[in-house]
């Protein structure tokens, strides 16, 4: 079945707020076939995929190279292999030459694994066979390679209208020592993405890599976790299946972080309260980075320092808890929290010019919280229109007025 979960954590812990967080990590369907063993200096992709009667079965893959040429064996037997320089090689998979048939709900498939040998530079399984002008349905189920010689995963997976639809395909492994250091849009669009194992700590870029992604989970994946080398600019944007971001350190290296989540309208939770998202004392802005995460309910953050907050929960209609940021360095707040209509706790520091909590669901001693937070400061903080607004007392305001601040209630 597809993935149902990104689940970082494990089990996730307790998220606060009353509610749970539940792992609902992605199943690998019983029935595939075991892919091969790797170790660690192959150079070598397999690529497993199904394979149906009367219809064509194309397979088509691309990669540049560091050197001389490479080899496909076609069944992984021996019997079909070809020798191909750098470049596309196209191929249309035998129905006869599939084992381990699998029928579910009327879309039965057999099972073929190729073998792919080479020293890869940027490979690339989204090839488009010449013998079709439209947008062909890859059969790809799961691929898994080792190579020390790959330095970039850019596109290589990603759905786009000059591609091959990787409408199936559910996992990626790699293993081993890795050397990509771009991992930009390397798994744009691909909706079922249940699972990506691997140590990609030389990546410096993960730009749009699961953009219009699926519900993939990410317990092992390892990022660069050095501080500010790590672009994660729209890397899950527009992603509406992903449930849960708990892997503690996966923004651990980040570098840039707008526009991150924005749209990712199925997030529910961002870190938790245990084991908040470490960021690595990231100063820049998250400008825009949950906008219109419309279910988001939590997000725990720590080390974290950034220059703008710009529209960073803008319509996060239901978020309770927002926790862990420190403002030192915020610059900008602009709509930072409107029309966040279910923020009841907001636990930050250091927020040293105007903000507005307007219209959110902070009761009496929520808006207490929050002005005993606050830093002294020349500035305005707006509360209408919540529950606790009309509760203030004198004493509860006067300690933010004492502090040089303005309320507006």
């Amino acid at each position: 079945m597809p993935g149902l979960g990104i689940s970082g954590g494990g089990s996730g812990g307790s998220s606060g707020g009353g509610s749970t967080c539940t792992s609902r990590a992605w199943v690998r369907n019983a029935d595939w076939l075991a892919m091969p063993d790797l170790t660690d200096g192959d150079n070598i992709i397999y690529v497993l995929s199904a394979v149906k009667d009367g219809v064509n079965n194309f397979f088509s893959f691309t990669s540049t190279l560091t050197s001389g040429t490479y080899e496909v064996d076609l069944y992984n037997d021996g019997t079909t292999v070809t020798t191909h320089s750098a470049g596309q090689a196209d191929f249309n998979l035998d129905y006869s030459k599939g084992t381990a048939e699998i029928t579910t709900n009327g879309d039965n498939y057999k099972q073929v694994i190729t073998k792919i040998t080479g020293n890869f530079l940027l490979p690339k399984c989204n090839a488009r066979h010449p013998d079709v002008s439209n947008q062909n349905l890859s059969g790809i189920l799961s691929v898994k390679m080792a190579s020390q010689t790959t330095d970039s995963l850019y596109g290589s997976f990603s759905n786009y209208q000059t591609n091959a639809i990787l409408n199936r395909f559910e996992e990626f492994e790699f293993v081993g020592t890795c050397n990509v250091g771009s991992m930009r849009s390397a798994f744009s669009r691909c909706r079922v993405l249940g699972k990506v194992t691997g140590n990609f700590a030389s990546s410096t870029s993960l730009q749009t890599a699961f953009y219009a992604n699926g519900d993939v989970n990410l317990d092992d994946m390892q990022t660069n976790q050095s501080a500010g080398t790590l672009y994660c600019r729209q890397a899950f944007e527009t992603n509406d299946l992903i449930r849960e971001m708990t892997n503690q350190n996966f923004f651990k290296g980040v570098s840039d972080f707008g526009s991150v989540f924005k749209s990712a309208t199925a997030l529910l939770y961002f870190g938790t309260a245990a084991a908040p998202m470490d960021f690595g004392g990231y100063s820049a802005g998250i400008g825009n980075a949950f906008q219109n995460n419309t279910v988001l309910r939590h997000a725990y953050f720590k080390n974290i320092a950034p220059n703008s907050l710009s529209n960073t929960f803008n319509s996060c209609n239901a978020i309770q808890v927002i926790s862990g940021i420190d403002c030192s360095n915020v610059a900008n707040t602009g709509n930072a929290f409107a029309f966040c209509h279910s923020l009841e706790s907001l636990e930050i520091t250091n927020m040293g010019i105007s903000f507005s909590l307007e219209d959110c669901n902070f009761n009496q001693a929520g808006l207490v919280n929050v002005f005993n937070d606050l830093p002294s400061a020349t500035a305005t903080i707006t509360v209408t229109d919540n529950p606790g607004t009309g509760d203030l007392t004198a004493a509860n305001l006067l300690i933010a007025t004492n502090k040089g601040w303005t309320v507006t209630t």
